[in-house]
């Protein structure tokens, strides 16, 4: 056999071995079939007792220690992981357990009395003594708490939804939870809507962070049709940045939105910020980030854009998320950094190609007039459908500062890799990895 013949026919054949060993060989499956096949998976080997909350003997409050009436240890904190643990974030542990029992809201600022043992009630009175607190909710299964406008959420504070099933929902154009210059904050357990969900840039987030904000965990919640953005977690233009920003946003499950998460600084030279030109480029290079961001063991299910949006000098670890998305997924911009590893996007009805992870430079981009681009890279993120997912100078990308436990996502079948990520995530996920789904041959 002529050499060149037989060389070919090695590399065809090596190449066809290298494709039955990638995920990236159900390509021409169907993503949406994918999708449900996983989340089967997840719904047989979810947790039993974190799904159905059964009572325990330990009693109501299992899951807490106390000495008196003060909360001490708490088995929820061991799941904080990323930059949220390496600001060793505890929310309101040492405080007292403060318990919701009344659905009500009231809003002062338009004659309404105080609602004794509302969420608001308790909330506004430890952020005026400046005391940490452990809030639970003591409401009937399935209760909705609806805000009449945006709640403050003030540093050293656990809202912890644990099996309380409770909803908080309000109005479109308000953040139904706002920690504005707080630090060291926990939102566990619950879910967030909004009761008149549109796609309105006129709306406001179901969870919004802004200014000088660190050692923030947002884990374990549902989220759906939440206005503008379900989390964004930004600075204001003429703000000054926070010296560090650790925040970890992890297992939750968002779905049926469009602008999922903003994640940047308004620190651009042009229109209040927001436009950047080559010149904030070259600054942005030379900065170091302050805004760090661990987005972890997600699923994106039905939702458009911005998985998330990552911009200016910030820098996002995303990793072990399922994305389902209709537009694209991750969009890294103006000099923001990036790492993103063993993710599963699965293109629901995006463009052709479809764009998983990308800049302004990357092929099939989308004309975005106000940004340049940022630095990406990759690491063992399965092409499902023969997406983008591109890299770009990733010498400009850091190691996150922690050690983190990384479900081998490229390694196995895509159907499975869905199902390890949704049984984790939402109210009703499991603690810890499942065994069987996450890491067994």
């Amino acid at each position: 056999m002529d050499r060149a013949v037989l060389s070919a026919s090695v590399t065809i054949a090596l190449m066809a071995l290298a494709s039955a060993l990638m995920p990236s060989v159900q390509a021409k499956e169907n993503p949406s079939q994918l999708l449900d096949a996983g989340l089967r998976l997840a719904d047989q080997q979810s947790d039993p007792a974190r799904k159905s909350c059964l009572p325990q003997p330990e009693g109501r409050w299992r899951w807490l220690s106390f000495d008196g009436n003060r909360v001490v240890e708490a088995a929820i904190l061991d799941e904080i992981d990323g930059f949220a643990k390496t600001a060793n974030t505890s929310g309101g542990l040492g405080g007292p357990l403060v318990i919701v029992n009344d659905p009500g809201d009231f809003d002062q600022s338009v004659g309404d009395k105080p609602i004794p043992g509302s969420l608001r009630a308790v909330v506004e009175a430890r952020a005026r003594n400046g005391t940490a607190a452990w809030i639970v909710f003591d409401l009937p299964p399935n209760t909705k708490i609806t805000l009449k406008r945006s709640l403050g959420i003030p540093s050293n504070m656990t809202i912890d939804g644990t099996c309380s099933g409770v909803t908080i929902d309000g109005p479109l154009k308000v953040p139904l939870f706002y920690i504005h210059n707080q630090r060291n904050v926990l939102i566990y357990g619950l879910s967030f809507r909004k009761t008149d969900y549109l796609p309105n840039p006129e709306a406001d987030s179901c969870i919004r962070l802004n200014g000088l904000v660190d050692a923030v965990a947002v884990l374990h919640n549902n989220l759906e049709r939440c206005g503008d953005g379900v989390i964004d977690i930004t600075t204001s233009y003429g703000q000054p940045l926070p010296d560090s920003a650790r925040i970890t946003v992890a297992y939750n499950r968002i779905s049926d939105h469009d602008k999922v998460m903003l994640f940047g600084t308004f620190t651009c030279s042009l229109n209040s910020g927001s436009k950047c030109d080559e010149s904030d480029l070259v600054r942005n290079r030379k900065m170091t980030p302050t805004l760090s961001l661990t987005l972890a063991g997600n699923l994106f299910i039905r939702t458009t854009q911005r998985h998330p949006r990552v911009y200016g000098p910030v820098f996002a670890h995303v990793v072990n998320n399922v994305v389902a998305y209709i537009e694209y997924g991750t969009f890294v911009s103006n000099g923001a950094r990036a790492l993103i590893e063993d993710n599963v996007y699965l293109p629901l009805r995006a463009r052709t190609p479809p764009i998983a992870v990308w800049t302004t430079t990357s092929e099939g981009a989308m004309r975005m007039d106000w940004d340049v681009l940022g630095f990406i890279r990759v690491r063992n993120n399965p092409r499902i459908a023969g997406e983008i997912i591109d890299q770009i100078e990733p010498e400009m990308v850091p190691q996150p500062p922690y050690d983190l436990q990384i479900v081998p996502i490229h390694s196995m079948p895509t159907e499975r890799a869905i199902g390890c990520i949704a049984a984790r995530a939402g109210i009703h996920g499991g603690a810890k990895w499942n065994q069987q789904l996450c890491f067994s041959p």
